[in-house]
């Protein structure tokens, strides 16, 4: 659901690089703070990328997504960060870190975009 949107609005090599860093971040910055005995497995961290993606437009870019999909953006986040919070066994780790890495990527995807051609 989230993918196709961003794919449009990145193009689809930058989406592959965006959704392939978000996951990998996630994970490398798991495996560095948690115990070598937790395991996880996934692509939350991707996932969590694209809500982090999402969040950036909902705060910096209000005019590329109508007001209902900014709520349900919202409440996607709150229900993915409430869910992971309530499910042990979750790796929030890569959530957070997935999270704020698409936030900061997209940050760095408009400020590129948004540079002055010479």
């Amino acid at each position: 659901m989230l993918g196709p949107g961003a794919e449009r609005i990145l193009s689809s090599y930058k989406f592959l690089l965006f959704y392939l860093t978000c996951g990998l971040l996630g994970n490398i910055v798991t495996f560095l703070i948690q115990s070598s005995f937790y395991s996880h497995v996934g692509a939350s961290g991707a996932i969590f990328g694209l809500l982090g993606f999402y969040l950036y437009l909902v705060i910096k870019q209000k005019h590329m997504l109508s007001q209902s999909n900014q709520q349900i953006i919202v409440v996607f986040l709150i229900i993915g960060l409430l869910s992971g919070l309530l499910t042990p066994g979750t790796n929030n780790t890569a959530h957070f870190v997935g999270g704020i890495a698409g936030f900061l990527l997209a940050f760095l995807a408009f400020k590129q975009k948004n540079k002055p051609q010479i």
